[in-house]
């Protein structure tokens, strides 16, 4: 019951007891989640809104033994009332900058400006390899000056509507439930 907001009761409690209960009698462990702390949520006002941890990931002893830098991370909910779960069994290491590979982005050739970039930078008498690194170092450098880097923006957008889910996930308030309708 402490992995919920709002409605309860005492049917609710039975349920949450015997889901607690069938943990511990089959010897599963939660391997709990970073994220919002809560997976479902659901209501658009603070009258009808409602969240609970539903979703998790549950391992056997040894699994987790052999899996021990296993990770699992609650992504912020979206199109759905559930929350996305990923789960590494090898936990979550951010990549290096040196060995991120170069990704040509579709959404370059819609922008005004990106044809003249690519005119006025292309080389066609350079040696292939070598010309394209220094090509791949421009076309990032102009992608965030110029085009503004699309997914550093998804990520913020991303972080904020994570926070707001996580500050749901610890009571009802009224303006960022607002919020959360709002924007998803």
């Amino acid at each position: 019951m402490n992995e919920r907001n709002g409605v309860g009761g005492s049917e609710m409690e039975r349920r949450c007891r015997n889901f607690a209960n069938w943990i511990d009698n089959v010897n599963l462990i939660d391997l709990g989640a970073a994220g919002p702390q809560h997976t479902w949520f659901r209501g658009s006002s603070p009258e009808t809104f409602k969240s609970a941890r539903l979703d998790r990931c549950l391992a056997n002893e040894d699994w987790r033994l052999k899996f021990a830098e296993a990770a699992v991370r609650n992504l912020p909910k979206s199109c759905s009332d559930h929350c996305p779960i990923l789960m590494s069994s090898s936990g979550f290491a951010p990549l290096p900058q040196a060995i991120r590979p170069f990704r040509f982005q579709a959404a370059w050739l819609n922008h005004d400006k990106f044809h003249e970039f690519v005119h006025s930078n292309w080389l066609s008498s350079a040696p292939i390899i070598p010309f394209l690194k220094s090509f791949a170092e421009k076309l990032k450098k102009w992608n965030k000056e110029e085009f503004y880097n699309i997914f550093k923006k998804k990520s913020e957008l991303w972080a904020r509507l994570e926070g707001v889910q996580k500050i749901l996930s610890t009571g009802r308030q009224p303006h960022l439930i607002e919020i959360k309708k709002r924007y998803g």
